[in-house]
């Protein structure tokens, strides 16, 4: 196959990734999320949920053995983003979060930062911060529902019983 046909067919597939996502999101990995920061737009927890799902979306989740989220963190620090509503809380009850899936939120997980979540009475959403410094790295923290940040949608979360 000559390089001009492989260039053609390369462009041509990843046309039709980005076409996959709806209008407003972006493919980043192998999923479509919509980030606020793009539209100057920051939500409570609970105002970005809904209008996620208005969107046919919900707020982001993580797997740390999804591939994915190496994509994502990649792509918060190569914007700068920070502050930003993810879809983990622990509204329903104190102490268990769960994404928005309803799977359970790994609390081991590297993601969290050091000694997080560190409120259990009053900080029951979690939001991603951008650390800066030599090796930036993207934290879980818990965060007051109630005050407005930016946050991410993405497509395909459905509720897993």
């Amino acid at each position: 196959m000559n390089h001009t046909l492989q260039l053609f067919l390369l462009l041509s597939a990843l046309a039709a990734a980005q076409g996959a996502c709806p209008n407003g999101f972006h493919i980043v990995g192998n999923q479509c999320y919509r980030f606020s920061q793009e539209y100057s737009d920051t939500k409570t927890w609970e105002q970005a949920r809904t209008f996620c799902q208005f969107l046919d979306s919900d707020l982001a989740v993580l797997d740390l053995d999804c591939n994915d989220n190496n994509h994502l963190i990649s792509y918060i620090i190569s914007k700068g983003y920070t502050n930003i509503w993810v879809g983990a809380s622990d509204t329903a009850m104190e102490g268990f979060w769960k994404w928005v899936d309803n799977r359970v939120v790994d609390m081991t997980s590297t993601l969290w930062f050091y000694n997080e979540p560190d409120n259990p009475s009053s900080n029951d959403c979690a939001r991603f911060v951008r650390a800066s410094g030599d090796f930036p790295r993207v934290y879980l923290y818990d965060h007051p529902c109630s005050q407005s940040l930016n946050y991410i949608c993405q497509t395909g979360i459905h509720s897993k019983q």
